[in-house]
């Protein structure tokens, strides 16, 4: 463990879960707004505040899931699952995308490039199964 990941356990130790999951849904909170704030003045010459309150808000809420996951290896497993699959599947998504309208080429040289195929849905799929995460398939 590293010696932010320490910090991060003391932190959630000293809070525990249930604080942590309502202070996660704060700074959720906070992101939208910052991000909606950005949207909105990031056209204005000169102001950089929206934008500087965005990655706060980013660090905020990555540093409570760091401490949920340091705290639960069941939990951080399975969001390592459910990142690889979803970022693969949204991946297949752009390569339907690029063969609808189509740009074939391109969608071949995406699928070399990240090698995507069937195969590995279907390993990623029986490894949600096996950790009991089958109902998340869309």
């Amino acid at each position: 463990m590293t010696e932010l990941e320490k910090k991060q356990k003391a932190i959630i130790d000293h809070y525990g879960v249930e604080k942590q999951l309502d202070m996660l849904v704060e700074e959720c909170a906070e992101l939208i707004q910052a991000i909606q704030k950005n949207k909105r003045y990031k056209d204005i010459p000169g102001d950089g505040k929206a934008l500087e309150d965005v990655i706060e808000e980013i660090a905020d809420v990555k540093n409570i899931i760091t401490q949920l996951e340091i705290n639960d290896e069941y939990l951080a497993k399975n969001v390592d699952i459910i990142t690889d699959y979803k970022v693969h599947r949204e991946l297949s998504r752009i390569l339907d995308d690029l063969k609808a309208t189509g740009q074939e080429d391109y969608a071949d040289e995406i699928r070399e490039k990240y090698w995507l195929e069937n195969k590995y849905k279907d390993e990623k799929r029986l490894e949600m199964t096996q950790w009991g995460l089958d109902s998340i398939n869309k």
